[in-house]
């Protein structure tokens, strides 16, 4: 399931093959589905990442997208987030206004301050789907996943049931 700011995945769909099959399925079975489900929320992170290091200002972006695990075998699943304070700033833009404050810093798109202001306008930003997008950059490499994990599985099948 994907949304503005993360996207959940799990076993399910061989789970329920995996009842049809059920005394056929051994602990190598549950051990290649769980390292699939891994290995595909490394592809989805590393997408995000990619597509959210444009906007590098502070770092807070990248560092928060993260992904947690739960559960093991067919019921381990995976969540890819991206979080903080400025994820959904950067995905859904921000209407013009004006920031004040203190002495800020004025700067034109560097690290080199001109100057420095009690207030300034900000133009505000149409807003980056990063997340939508690398999650969409990241099908065709869990596809390619999710394939290597059903062939390892029909192997071990055929090794459970004698060869066949």
């Amino acid at each position: 399931m994907s949304t503005g700011s993360g996207v959940e995945f799990d076993a399910s769909e061989f789970t329920r093959a995996a009842l049809a099959i059920g005394p056929f399925l051994t602990v190598d079975s549950a051990l290649i589905m769980e390292a699939a489900v891994d290995a595909s929320a490394v592809v989805i992170e590393e997408k995000v990442k990619r597509r959210a290091a444009r906007h590098r200002n502070t770092g807070k972006l990248i560092a928060k997208i993260h992904t947690s695990r739960a559960g093991a075998g067919f019921d381990h699943t995976a969540l890819v987030k991206s979080g903080g304070s400025v994820a959904h700033l950067v995905a859904g833009g921000v209407k013009p206004h004006a920031i004040k404050g203190n002495s800020m810093p004025i700067r034109r798109g560097g690290p080199e301050i001109l100057g420095f202001a009690q207030a300034v306008e900000h133009p505000g930003f149409g807003g980056d789907p990063y997340f939508r997008k690398g999650v969409r950059d990241s099908v065709s490499g869990v596809n390619n996943v999710l394939n290597g994990a059903a062939r390892a599985l029909v192997a071990e099948l055929k090794r459970a049931i004698g060869g066949v």
